[in-house]
């Protein structure tokens, strides 16, 4: 493994030391890791990203919008929720969401952790392709990764806002940055 070290957001994770690093200059809060040594057509990866708390929002409020979201705008027999459990990282407690998402003949698990700081929220996942996550050491290996994530969160006004788009409302209103 080697750390993965954010300076200007203040985060880390310990990444497979072969994996590769993706990150879209725009999006300094999104990074993704792949691994592409597996012969699968389906790429595993870790994926974080980080985006500011908006005001009135909690960890059990976002988590609560998270299930609403799967159940409206997915397909339930092809986007189930295995388990969802209250845990910790790093002495920080979060909420892990474990999907399964069919396609055709093939699955896929994406393993979703939702973390809050102060003023910003943190969202780790991996998503492996069902024989993958079926091989107990290369989940380990992918369960690993995300429990060695750490955050000490940047100071907001040297940041700023970090906008999630998907919480921006469509309708005809105003929004006041």
């Amino acid at each position: 493994y080697r750390t993965f070290d954010d300076k200007t957001l203040e985060w880390s994770i310990d990444i497979p030391a072969e994996w590769d690093y993706y990150q879209d200059a725009d999006k300094i809060n999104k990074v993704v890791f792949k691994d592409y040594s597996t012969n699968s057509q389906l790429i595993s990866d870790v994926n974080v990203t980080i985006y500011s708390i908006e005001d009135g929002m909690t960890l059990d409020k976002l988590i609560k919008q998270r299930d609403h979201e799967l159940k409206e705008y997915y397909n339930t027999e092809l986007v189930k929720v295995v388990k969802q459990e209250e845990s910790e990282i790093n002495g920080v407690r979060c909420i892990k969401m474990l999907l399964n998402i069919e396609y055709g003949d093939k699955a896929v698990y994406i393993n979703d952790i939702y973390l809050f700081g102060t003023n910003y929220r943190y969202n780790i996942w991996y998503t492996a392709e069902e024989s993958e996550y079926a091989d107990m050491e290369k989940r380990d290996k992918l369960e690993h990764v995300l429990q060695t994530f750490k955050f000490s969160e940047p100071d907001p006004l040297e940041v700023g806002i970090l906008i999630d788009p998907y919480s921006i409302a469509l309708i005809d209103t105003s929004r006041k940055l």
